[in-house]
């Protein structure tokens, strides 16, 4: 399934959740932010994404931007603004080296091209899916299929990251997938079992350092837990209530 494709799902689900929540509910995961913050970025994002606003990409200045032009906004305008660019969005998203956006973004860690945010728009939706559903007490602990391929895309990074930093190979095993990833070409010397989302907020630094190192590991893994988290991400110093 095409990355655009499971956003366009996971919108749906967190359209269904967030609808019935209080707007001004804060967001442990998201911290300053409240419900009707983290849609206005969803929102947000999308028209900007749409619109070619993509300089300093996930920096602060612009997701503030995206949340304070929307202040005044009720909860209904917000999912009628997503309404309203949902095709022009999607179609980008399943064409990005036809669109009109620069061949590289300037994200906030630097020029990335533009072709390998395919998966990115999802992922960044799915993370705050989980923020939402733990602000309103109901976080998901059965993985969808959305969480296994959000998941996946970030191994790119995580992979990155570990070559960075000169880490041998360590097999990931989530217990609700049907198979394993090695971080690493060579024979892994570690290996990590825990839930697909339990990975999934680690990659997106929504899990403690203690969090990560309480998953189920064995072999030679030291400085492995921490390179989990990935550099655009910090790891939280205290449990996010929720998840």
């Amino acid at each position: 399934m095409h990355a655009a494709d499971l956003y366009e799902q996971t919108r749906g689900r967190v359209i269904a959740v967030s609808k019935d929540l209080d707007p001004a509910l804060p967001v442990p995961a998201c911290p300053g932010w409240t419900v009707h913050d983290v849609v206005s970025h969803l929102v947000g994002l999308a028209v900007d994404v749409a619109t070619a606003r993509v300089d300093g990409y996930a920096g602060d200045a612009w997701t503030a931007q995206q949340v304070g032009a929307r202040s005044g906004h009720t909860m209904s305008d917000l999912f009628d603004e997503w309404d309203q660019v949902l095709p022009q969005f999607l179609e980008i998203n399943r064409d990005l080296a036809a669109s009109d956006l620069p061949e590289k973004i300037d994200h906030v860690l630097g020029p990335v091209p533009t072709t390998s945010f395919e998966s990115a728009f999802h992922v960044d939706l799915i993370h705050h899916e989980h923020d939402l559903l733990g602000a309103a007490g109901i976080p998901r602990r059965v993985a969808l299929h959305a969480d296994i391929s959000a998941m996946r895309a970030q191994l790119t990074n995580v992979r990155l990251q570990f070559s960075a930093h000169r880490l041998a190979t360590l097999r990931l095993s989530p217990s609700d997938a049907d198979r394993d990833w090695d971080i690493g070409n060579d024979a892994p010397v570690a290996w990590v079992s825990g839930s697909a989302i339990d990975f999934l907020r680690s990659f997106g630094g929504r899990r403690t350092l203690a969090e990560i190192h309480s998953l189920e590991w064995s072999g030679e893994s030291d400085g492995m837990a921490e390179q989990m988290v990935l550099p655009f991400f910090e790891a939280p110093r205290n449990p996010i209530p929720g998840g």
